[in-house]
């Protein structure tokens, strides 16, 4: 067992005494803190302070290794925290169980707006101040509301579900799910988040906006048996001319295929680094007949997501299917335990192919 360092601060809001510690491990980062003998100030008010920002801007700036004149905050929220750890304790580290009144913050690059955005957690004064990332980026609050609007959708305690990853997303007046083939939808932009929740081996799909006021089961997108994540990657876009591309990668020779259907019906195909070839020639009826199984599909409700086996599984190839402005990831080897979505689309894929003319 590795030694530990313990370290213990009393914190005196309102002459009331409460004891936090942190026990963590020898060596590795805890909780940033910040002219720890200072004495914090009950502040009652929903603005941040000036110095808990400069304080969590600088911690922040330190962790992206950016200058903190780069960084902003975008928004802050109150938030009531369940332990001395704000929640984020790990399982080296001994956290106070008390409500520690504190913020919720979200940080990011001065001259962006959406993607990458970083968030914070600290306490009232901005002496205890830790990253929350992955599943963590939502408030207590938020999160409860998210549990309770899922438990009753999905019928099954809210106890038994955990959020196992989100993903800020932008929404249009639909919350990004489709209950019909092209589905007329308000274009507005909603600020939210796509997150997932499991039960055991179940894993559940859910769109909210940054409160969770709205929020919205995407049923299509959890209705296989298999895990889903949000991808990793940055989503593939259509070049000019491109219709559809299927591309494959990995398995045990590591080998990259990449399949285009042309807006005139051509199709290529370019294995590696070799120059594109042209396989074949789909016929106006057969076009028809593909983009109409497209369309019908509802491929958009699972954009941005896999669905791959867990590591160590065996070897596979990964596929990723891109349409007009959606891409979702799965493995080859797990196809009959996708959503209906992936399964119609590859379907009608492979009966395209089967029918191509020779060039």
């Amino acid at each position: 067992m590795s030694p530990v360092a313990l370290r213990w601060r009393l914190v005196l809001p309102l002459g009331l005494g409460l004891l936090m510690g942190v026990v963590g491990e020898l060596g590795q980062p805890s909780i940033a803190q910040a002219n720890p003998r200072s004495t914090p100030v009950l502040n009652t008010s929903n603005q941040l302070p000036p110095s808990v920002r400069s304080r969590i801007l600088a911690v922040a700036a330190r962790d992206l290794g950016q200058a903190p004149g780069n960084l902003t905050i975008r928004e802050a929220t109150r938030a009531t925290w369940s332990d001395s750890c704000l929640g984020l304790g790990g399982p080296a580290e001994l956290c106070a169980q008390m409500q520690v009144p504190g913020w919720s913050v979200e940080v990011s690059e001065r001259q962006s707006w959406g993607p990458p955005s970083w968030f914070y957690r600290a306490d009232q004064a901005g002496q205890i101040i830790r990253q929350a990332v992955g599943s963590r980026s939502l408030t207590p609050e938020v999160e409860q509301r998210l549990l309770r609007q899922a438990e009753r959708s999905l019928k099954l305690p809210s106890r038994s579900l955990t959020v196992t990853a989100l993903k800020r997303r932008t929404w249009d007046g639909c919350m990004g799910v489709y209950d019909a083939p092209l589905t007329a939808c308000t274009m507005i932009a909603i600020d939210g988040w796509q997150a997932i929740l499991n039960q055991g081996d179940r894993a559940f799909v859910f769109h909210l906006d940054r409160a969770a006021n709205l929020v919205r089961y995407n049923q299509a997108a959890s209705n296989g048996t298999t895990a889903i994540a949000p991808m990793t990657s940055d989503l593939p876009t259509l070049g000019n001319g491109e219709r559809f591309q299927m591309h494959i990668t990995g398995g045990i020779a590591g080998r990259q295929e990449r399949w285009t259907l042309m807006e005139d019906g051509r199709l290529v195909r370019r294995i590696n680094n070799q120059a594109p070839e042209l396989v074949g020639q789909l016929s106006a009826n057969q076009r028809t007949e593909l983009e109409q199984a497209l369309d019908n599909s509802m491929l958009s409700n699972l954009s941005g997501l896999s669905y791959l086996p867990t590591p160590g599984a065996a070897d596979y190839q990964t596929v990723t299917l891109t349409d007009r402005g959606v891409s979702v990831q799965y493995a080859d080897l797990m196809r009959d335990r996708l959503p209906q979505s992936i399964q119609q689309v590859t379907g009608a894929w492979e009966r395209a192919i089967a029918s191509l003319q020779a060039p």
